[in-house]
């Protein structure tokens, strides 16, 4: 192992022992990157590629408190601090993007957790309104979809969207091509997820749905929503005792967002009836009473005027198809 003074000059401090060392190192070095000049920023991108290196491998002498708090505080931190930069030289701005890499194989390594440190990361990165993002990559001349693993395009530049940088373009596509998306679909499957971490995997999908070449949305819409009705509906009754409806009505609604372009709303609608009707069917009479409340939602929807409707009243559910439904599930006589 390399000596003290070489640890804490090639990398973060990691070792045991040394956690007030890497919170010092980790502090200044956000600090660079909010408001230090292109060689300060550049001087932390490569401690930091050097330390995200030294993980991958699994380096031993990596103590577990250093590795959390790096991992769950210092690259949150640094992420936010680059994408808050506007007033670098393009050069700069580009090496950044190269950075990236790294902290996305990092994300992917320990993906299976999905702690919520990461999947705000993944976040932050496919945002459109970041300074960084607004003020960087714009040049159409220089724009570059390929910057994949694999040589594959997932997102392109779309008439509509031209404006967004190419380094969000690069993000995307890197992301897709290291399988980190596949990695969240198959993480909306994960026993015993929680809302919040169900909320927070969804999210990056509607924020890159514009980006996404047409046939690479239809794969991720198709396997989003197989394992988002796989996962509601197999909720047991203790968890729709404890579970926040609003929270599930939530999730609902970023399931209408995030659909194919020719795509109607059946799947969202069928699937909001089957979470009623299980919410209808548990034994507590709260949960019964919401349940109830969706089904009235309902067949008030399908008695608007489709032409004066307001977009939350828009309905795939016919007053045929509801009429059969209701007799199917008995709803009237367990009224």
């Amino acid at each position: 192992m390399a000596s003290d003074d070489a640890v804490v000059t090639d990398t973060f401090a990691l070792e045991a022992g040394k956690d007030h060392l890497l919170y010092e190192q980790s502090t200044d070095a956000s600090t660079k990157l909010s408001q230090g000049d292109p060689n300060e920023i550049l001087e932390v991108l490569e401690k930091t590629e050097r330390t995200i290196e030294r993980v991958l491998s699994n380096d031993t002498n990596i103590s577990a408190s250093c590795l959390h708090f790096f991992l769950k505080k210092t690259l949150v931190s640094f992420t936010k601090n680059l994408l808050h930069r506007s007033d670098l030289p393009e050069a700069t701005a580009e090496r950044i993007a190269v950075f990236f890499q790294p902290l996305l194989r990092l994300i992917v390594h320990y993906l299976e957790f999905l702690w919520a440190e990461h999947l705000e990361i993944i976040s932050l990165l496919v945002v459109v309104n970041f300074p960084f993002y607004q003020s960087h990559g714009q040049d159409p001349d220089q724009f570059r979809p390929t910057f994949t693993a694999d040589d594959r395009v997932y997102a392109d530049k779309k008439d509509k969207t031209w404006l967004l940088s190419r380094y969000q373009y690069q993000v995307v596509n890197y992301f897709c091509a290291i399988s980190g998306f596949d990695k969240l679909i198959f993480g909306i499957k994960q026993p015993d997820l929680c809302l919040d971490t169900l909320i927070a995997v969804l999210k990056p999908f509607l924020q890159i749905k514009e980006f996404l070449l047409p046939d690479v949305l239809v794969q991720f819409v198709d396997r989003v929503q197989e394992n988002l009705k796989e996962t509601l509906l197999g909720l047991s009754t203790e968890q729709l005792k404890t579970f926040d409806k609003k929270k599930i009505t939530y999730i609902l609604d970023m399931a209408k967002m995030f659909q194919k372009p020719d795509q109607t709303l059946e799947f969202v609608d069928r699937l909001a009836l089957s979470l009623a009707l299980k919410f209808f069917q548990t034994p507590y009479l709260e949960k019964r009473i919401l349940g109830l409340q969706d089904i009235k939602s309902y067949i008030q929807k399908i008695s608007i005027n489709k032409e004066k409707a307001l977009p939350m009243d828009i309905t795939w559910v016919t007053k045929e198809f509801l009429t059969q439904w209701l007799c199917e599930n008995n709803i009237i006589e367990k009224l």
